[in-house]
């Protein structure tokens, strides 16, 4: 299992900045996950991030995969389904589950999974990551960027922390097929 971590990967300003204008949650662009698999919050439209949090987003995009992912073609969703801002509130989490490997409108395959984690002294909220040979933890810290394959297992352990725990995602894709 490949999983690289990247720290202080954004301006320290732009973090800063990011995390600031997280909105609060009765922000009306949250889409609510609460069920018995997660209890978190996610944003369905990249155009109504607040702008730190679309520049982060736009920074993530332009991450150079081709060295992690051994595939040149890998190129980021622009417009972000199922990725940009991912907040887990306070006594939130996410059960195990395997990202989406084909994007529901393109005929596009997954290549990599990208997050970047803004919340500053976070009291639980870990990224747990699994494949048959072995598990990983991950503690997010603040300014760390997470990357890994779309075909691990994962889920984040509930969070404790007052302000919940705040991550931007990206996705990679490859626009080839399996026949060519």
């Amino acid at each position: 299992m490949n999983v690289w971590k990247i720290p202080d990967f954004l301006p320290r300003g732009l973090a800063l900045s990011a995390a600031a204008e997280w909105p609060s949650i009765d922000w009306p662009h949250w889409h609510t996950y609460h069920d018995k698999n997660s209890r978190k919050f996610g944003t369905l439209d990249i155009l109504r991030l607040p702008p730190a949090c679309k520049m982060a987003f736009e920074e993530l995009c332009k991450l150079d995969v081709d060295r992690l992912c051994g595939d040149p073609r890998a190129f980021p969703d622009a417009l972000g389904h199922a990725a940009g801002l991912h907040w887990i509130p306070p006594g939130g989490y996410l059960g195990w589950h395997t990202d989406a490997s084909q994007h529901p409108t393109q005929h596009w395959t997954r290549k990599l999974s990208v997050s970047i984690y803004l919340s500053e002294n976070l009291q639980g909220g870990d990224l747990m990551l699994r494949d048959e040979d072995e598990e990983i933890r991950v503690r997010p810290k603040f300014n760390q960027l997470v990357i890994f394959e779309p075909d691990v297992q994962h889920s984040v352990d509930q969070v404790e922390s007052t302000l919940g725990r705040k991550s931007i995602a990206c996705f990679f894709w490859d626009s080839t097929t399996s026949n060519g």
